[in-house]
């Protein structure tokens, strides 16, 4: 359901003892968090964010910490940078830049504009799932996500931390399942519980420099044909995964 992550989003204790969590009303749930999930589509806006990951979620520092930004343009146009990834997207055209392993991947552009990747509010077939849990100060909404029957010490599977004035998500926390996600050696089968914390800042409105969305630096066209820039060649493997109906083998 969520990838985080790509791109996609608490410290312990990560609930204070005067937060009150009630159980919520799915019809409230859909409300705040489909408004939440809008603010996203809107717009001309870049946002900076940070990503914290830590390797169980009660620890009190994270394993490694990552800033980036996000940028909105027009129609399906967005970018962004962080943690070694690049993701620019125009109407025509997305492209991942994954600098760890030397891949530039091209792909049609998202069908829906989901750059949180928040899978669920998209899918009305996913909400019965889960169970909700809401908390609401005069600052912020908050919803903590359990998926039904899970049994876990981690707790919820999400939560999400909504602006309440501004309906602009704020945070999320993500609880993975147990597994082994470190391995330090080949023997190491240790299980984890991490958890990952991506928070926004306040965002900045405006209309971004056609740079933001330019692939220049990395790909060359003609004729709806990629190639590397020349300065990546050699250093860069591309490759085009875009769905053409008119392809045939």
């Amino acid at each position: 359901m969520i990838k985080l992550l790509t791109y996609l989003l608490v410290l312990s204790p990560l609930v204070s003892n005067a937060q009150v969590w009630k159980d919520a009303d799915l019809e409230l749930v859909k409300k705040d968090l489909l408004a939440s999930s809008e603010t996203f589509r809107s717009p001309d806006f870049s946002v900076e964010f940070e990503r914290s990951i830590f390797r169980h979620y009660a620890d009190l520092k994270p394993m490694s910490t990552s800033k980036g930004m996000f940028i909105r343009g027009k129609g399906k146009e967005y970018s962004s940078v962080s943690d070694g990834q690049v993701v620019i997207q125009t109407n025509t055209i997305k492209m991942v830049v994954d600098t760890a392993q030397n891949l530039i991947i091209l792909v049609n552009p998202d069908t829906l504009f989901n750059p949180v990747n928040m899978t669920l509010l998209t899918q009305s077939d996913q909400w019965e799932n889960y169970t909700f849990k809401r908390s609401e100060t005069d600052q912020q909404i908050s919803y903590q996500m359990l998926r039904r029957n899970k049994q876990s010490s981690a707790g919820p599977t999400l939560e999400i931390r909504i602006d309440k004035r501004t309906k602009q998500l704020s945070k999320i926390v993500v609880y993975m399942a147990a597994g082994n996600y470190f391995s330090e050696t080949i023997d190491d089968d240790t299980q984890e519980l991490p958890m990952v914390v991506v928070e926004y800042k306040q965002r900045k409105a405006g209309a971004p420099s056609p740079v933001a969305f330019d692939l220049g630096k990395w790909v060359s066209v003609t004729n709806d044909t990629y190639t590397l820039n020349p300065s990546m060649v050699g250093k860069y493997r591309l490759e085009d995964l875009r769905y053409n109906p008119n392809h045939t083998n």
